[in-house]
């Protein structure tokens, strides 16, 4: 039987369930070990880009998780699946669906962006963590730099960051993550190199001839004139993005030889790669907010500086 806040606890209740506290904790070895094991039933199913969702989701929980200041308003969430809406000129609304975003709740309950993530499957019969992988990885994050590049100026119109004031938008900062199995890179984005023609004139005329298709559809099917949408699939190859963590493609995972194709290492001398962390870094950097709430975790610092690692040859599970 669940206990709320105000329940008196049973004498005997640490007896029969161990102990008792008020959080959930999670080790580096049980974090280690979760992705781990994402990792390799990706890889086991590497043609569907949705067993990738567990490795990925793992990463972003890991890094969300560290917001655990009770006094704070500050909360830090993966939103699976977030849709970006745009509505246009003649009413048409259209929309695009990255995999993940991760946006930024306080007390105005508004929603600001810290980043977001697509996932590409990385299929084959070569296994990840070789050269011809990490080759073929840099091919298919190049191939999706134009579908991130739309997404981003999808966000920026859904989360109205073009009505930031002026001296706040000079400077803003949006990045995206393009990844590849277990390889990624990270995409930084200004307003000034968007391009501005992306939800054009020409766009529009192209909707309004979608939105009288559609409608005649509409009529003959009796479909309420409210459901006149649909999912934008085109792209932007036009914006010109930054890679501040250089163009190659980074891995989650360091210290993992080459014959250790999937990770057969023993957990604890699996560690995150500094250019995830450093990834990471940049984001906060621009949320100096959020920063300022978030734990420093000896094995998932990506607060001001990599820690040097104390005591790191000797992990246990109780860190």
């Amino acid at each position: 039987m669940a206990h709320s806040q105000g329940d008196e606890i049973p004498p005997d209740f640490e007896t029969r369930h161990h102990y008792y506290k008020e959080k959930i904790e999670i080790t580096k070895l049980q974090f280690m070990r979760d992705l781990v094991s994402g990792c390799k039933l990706a890889f086991d199913r590497n043609r569907l880009e949705c067993d990738l969702y567990a490795l990925w989701d793992s990463v972003l929980h890991g890094f969300t998780c560290r917001t655990q200041d009770p006094s704070s308003e500050i909360s830090v969430k993966p939103h699976s699946q977030f849709r970006a809406e745009f509505q246009h000129p003649n009413g048409h609304r259209t929309y695009k669906v990255p995999d993940n975003v991760v946006l930024e709740h306080n007390d105005t309950n508004k929603r600001i962006l810290l980043f977001w993530v697509e996932v590409k499957a990385l299929e084959g019969e070569s296994l990840w963590f070789t050269d011809d992988a990490k080759t073929q990885a840099e091919m298919i994050v190049f191939n999706t730099i134009a579908q991130i590049n739309a997404q981003a100026q999808y966000l920026r119109e859904e989360l109205k960051i073009k009505q930031l004031p002026h001296a706040v938008l000079s400077n803003f900062k949006m990045y995206g993550i393009a990844a590849a199995g277990p390889y990624f890179n990270l995409l930084e984005y200004t307003n000034a190199i968007m391009s501005p023609n992306y939800f054009s004139s020409e766009h529009a005329r192209r909707n309004a001839r979608v939105t009288r298709a559609w409608s005649r559809q509409q009529a003959a099917n009796n479909i309420e004139e409210d459901e006149d949408e649909e999912e934008d699939d085109r792209e932007d190859p036009h914006t010109q993005p930054r890679f501040p963590l250089g163009s190659g493609v980074k891995c989650l995972f360091t210290n993992v030889p080459v014959q250790e194709h999937k990770l057969n290492l023993p957990i604890n001398e699996i560690r995150l790669s500094p250019d995830l962390l450093d990834a990471f870094r940049l984001i906060l950097e621009q949320r100096e907010e959020v920063r300022a709430v978030m734990q420093n975790i000896t094995w998932f610092d990506c607060n001001v500086g990599p820690l040097p690692l104390i005591g790191d040859n000797n992990d246990s599970d109780d860190e």
